[in-house]
């Protein structure tokens, strides 16, 4: 927190020189999805064999 008081714009230009290429939130997003995926698969082929 001191940084963004002391030195705001080299803080930023940090920040922009980062080596992760994109925002951690779109890993996340692509993980969540990917999990949802593969929930949403293994549910079908669960209700596909469920007894009724």
């Amino acid at each position: 927190m001191n940084q963004w008081l002391t030195h705001p714009l080299e803080h930023l230009n940090n920040l922009s020189a980062n080596k992760m290429p994109y925002h951690p939130l779109l890993y996340t997003t692509i993980v969540y999805i990917f999990t949802g995926l593969i929930r949403a698969v293994l549910s079908a082929i669960i209700k596909l064999f469920r007894k009724r």
